[in-house]
């Protein structure tokens, strides 16, 4: 009877185009904590059969990383493996093991469901003032749910399935240029208040459009929602040199270069690049006019134009601008 080799590894970790970076977030303070993640990352397991023959069973079980930059040479870094099943991981940033506390596991009677495809967390109308996580599984019962959960007290608040004829209400659709193929929506993210007006305003990616060059959108929050037609537009054509697959991936909210504006992150994966947009100030003019005298006496004449006496006044056109940054010259 073969026993098997024992000198097998048993167990290998394939890191070979896990997509590492596909999946990014970050702390939005100085010296902040950078997550990233590569869905995958697998291990191969090997087994040997009463034949002599090697099986070998893949797990694409994923991994994500947790590290902070203490300088250009060294990396402080973490790592996770998230569960094979689906699970939210909360992390609060403190320490990055596995399990804890705060990992959310839907226990369904179906694998493979994909809980916790996209995660978001934030203040929902009609529930309480504490801040609720929302995991969605894109393959639950085939159509897809969306569970909200409550964070500090670890329990659901409510799943959302998309057979549901109206389970949410619409209220707001933003559609791009409509471009067929482009993907418009693939990314999405706050990029904080970029134009100084009190609202938080949306960067949105389609990174196929423009024959796959790809492009982001800029939307300007405003008291009632979004203002549908977009502010600005970015393509990967237009970018020196150009490139494939611009707004896969967008993340915004963090002022990079301290001008007290937000910048924009944005992923082009088959260009293996990540470009920073940097907001610019936003400056407010106020213009008016002085006139002196207030009043024209036409038989007053003491301006000589061209040997010609005239009535005339001094007109002064004034300009004042003020902004918000650091940098306002």
């Amino acid at each position: 009877m073969i026993q098997g080799n024992e000198n097998s590894p048993g167990r290998i970790d394939v890191k070979d185009n896990q997509w590492l970076g596909v999946s990014l977030s970050a702390e939005d303070k100085e010296e902040g904590l950078i997550s990233a993640c590569g869905h995958r990352y697998a291990n191969n397991h090997f087994f040997e059969s009463e034949t002599g023959f090697t099986r070998n069973d893949s797990y694409p079980i994923g991994v994500c990383y947790k590290f902070k930059i203490i300088s250009d040479r060294e990396k402080d870094v973490g790592k996770k493996f998230p569960c094979l099943d689906g699970t939210v991981l909360v992390d609060n940033h403190t320490s990055f093991s596995y399990p804890e506390p705060s990992l959310f596991t839907d226990n369904s009677e179906y694998e493979t469901e994909y809980n916790g495809y996209a995660v978001a967390s934030g203040h929902f109308v009609g529930l309480n003032d504490t801040v609720q996580g929302v995991a969605g599984a894109p393959r639950a019962k085939e159509t897809g749910k969306v569970t909200i959960y409550d964070i500090a007290n670890k329990t659901k608040y409510q799943e959302i399935f998309g057979e549901k004829t109206n389970p949410l209400k619409l209220v707001q659709e933003i559609q791009g240029m409509q471009a067929i193929g482009a993907r418009f929506g693939s990314a999405i993210s706050g990029c904080g208040d970029i134009n100084n007006d009190s609202f938080i305003d949306v960067v949105i990616g389609a990174p196929y459009e423009d024959d796959g060059a790809g492009a982001i959108y800029i939307y300007l929050g405003a008291k009632d929602g979004v203002d549908p037609h977009f502010s600005q537009r970015v393509s990967g054509a237009s970018l020196d040199p150009p490139v494939k697959t611009l707004g896969i991936s967008v993340h915004g909210g963090v002022d990079m270069d301290g001008n007290l504006y937000p910048d924009v992150a944005v992923g082009a994966y088959e260009k293996d690049t990540a470009f920073l947009f940097k907001a610019k100030p936003i400056v407010d003019i106020t213009a008016w006019l002085e006139i002196n005298p207030q009043s024209l006496d036409p038989g007053e004449k003491g301006c000589d134009l061209s040997g010609e006496m005239h009535a005339c006044v001094n007109l002064t056109v004034c300009f004042k601008f003020s902004g918000v940054s650091a940098h306002l010259d």
